[in-house]
């Protein structure tokens, strides 16, 4: 009799706990921080941190710096006026939990846009757009920035667009098979006018993920533009969660 009667009373209440923490956590997006560790032969070392925090259901407001270790972007001599980007952004998942996207804006801070012989504050703006979607079997990532110029610091400033595009196939929860296309794109420059594309990658990437959250990607691929950069291409991206 007393087993009858605790049993329903037990499963009420943890029943009650699950759908109040359910409820909070659909009123509230849980708060995140990570660092997100890429390197590649195309820029070099560039690690940012990222975070999050819930304003309403489903929707939570972003923040990232990124901090570009490329000399090209200072002054190589003396390994000062490195590139700077800081921006924040909006969060929008959608009721299916399938699709993410993130548009946000940035400020760059330094020498690569503005031109000058020193870096300055805000010497660019940067709005961009993360389209993530994922159902258990498929997987997309896709990006593009515009990193254009907001201050003319010398004689000559640059406008340039990155993008990217990840569609993959999950072969278990932990590894993830896919294709890079990624693009870099000289949008205008002061002493030259029409859209120049600096580099074109195109290959494929294998992913592992482990407890639902650490990354290890490995990108490898082939360079389709005779230009500067390296006709073959490689990056590798960690991601360190730590809320």
């Amino acid at each position: 009799m007393k087993t009858k009667t605790i049993l329903p009373v037990s499963i009420l209440l943890i029943f009650t706990a699950f759908n109040s923490n359910a409820q909070k956590k659909k009123e509230l997006p849980a708060s995140t921080f990570s660092f997100n560790i890429p390197y590649d032969n195309m820029f070099g070392f560039y690690p940012s941190a990222n975070g999050s925090f819930g304003i309403r259901e489903n929707l939570s407001f972003t923040y990232y710096g990124t901090l570009w270790n490329n000399p090209s972007f200072g002054s190589p001599n003396t390994g000062t006026d490195n590139w700077l980007e800081t921006g924040f952004g909006l969060s929008m998942v959608t009721k299916n939990r399938k699709w993410l996207f993130n548009p946000a804006l940035a400020l760059t801070h330094g020498k690569l846009l503005s031109g000058g012989e020193e870096g300055v504050i805000a010497d660019g703006i940067a709005p961009s757009m993360s389209v993530f979607f994922q159902d258990g079997v498929m997987e997309l990532e896709a990006f593009a920035v515009w990193y254009k110029a907001l201050r003319k610091e010398g004689l000559f400033t640059n406008d340039f667009t990155l993008f990217w595009l990840l569609p993959g196939f999950a072969i278990n929860e932990k590894i993830t098979l896919g294709l890079h296309y990624e693009g870099f794109v000289s949008t205008r420059q002061s002493f030259r006018e029409g859209f120049e594309q600096l580099y074109q990658a195109v290959g494929g990437f294998a992913k592992i993920t482990v407890g639902g959250q650490y990354v290890f990607r490995l990108s490898l691929g082939k360079n389709f533009k005779d230009t500067d950069y390296p006709d073959e291409f490689y990056k590798l991206t960690l991601v360190v969660p730590f809320l």
